[in-house]
C-alpha cells in the first residue's frame, strides 16, 4: 500500500515524461503552449521532484523537511533531465537542448524550495507560542 501512495506516482510521472519525449516532432500537436517549452520543462520536472521527494520519505519523516533528501531529489531529477535530452537525440525531429535540461533542474530546485517553505510554515503553525 505504501508503494502505491509514495513510490508509484514518481515512477508513473517519470514514465509519462519518457513517453512524451518519445513522440516524434511531427506527432506533437501545434498548440501555442508548446512555444513555452522551458516553462513546460520547469513544471514537469518540478512535479517529478515533488513525487520523488515523497517517494524517499520514511513514515517517521513525513511532513519534515530533509536537505539530504532534497539534494538527492534534485540530483536525480537533473540526471533524468539530462538522460531525457540524450534520449531525444534518437527521436525523429527532436533535438537535445542543454537549456531544457537546465529548466528541468531549475524546476526541481524550485519544487524543493516550495517543499521547504511549506514545511517551515507548517512547523511554525504547529509550534506553540510562549
Amino acid at each position: 500500500m505504501r508503494f502505491l501512495r509514495y513510490q508509484l506516482p514518481a515512477l508513473l510521472w517519470a514514465f509519462a515524461i519518457f513517453l512524451s519525449s518519445s513522440l516524434p516532432a511531427r506527432a506533437f500537436p501545434t498548440l501555442a503552449i508548446f512555444r513555452y517549452d522551458k516553462i513546460i520543462h520547469f513544471v514537469l520536472f518540478g512535479l517529478l521532484a515533488i513525487f520523488v521527494y515523497r517517494a524517499f520519505s520514511l513514515p517517521s519523516s513525513i511532513g519534515k523537511f530533509s536537505w539530504g533528501r532534497a539534494l538527492v531529489t534534485i540530483l536525480l531529477a537533473a540526471m533524468y533531465g539530462v538522460s531525457d535530452e540524450f534520449h531525444q537525440k534518437f527521436v525523429p525531429g527532436r533535438t537535445p537542448d542543454v537549456f531544457d535540461a537546465a529548466a528541468d533542474t531549475a524546476g526541481a530546485c524550485a519544487a524543493m524550495l516550495l517543499i521547504f517553505i511549506t514545511s517551515m510554515l507548517r512547523h511554525r503553525r504547529n509550534t506553540p507560542r510562549t
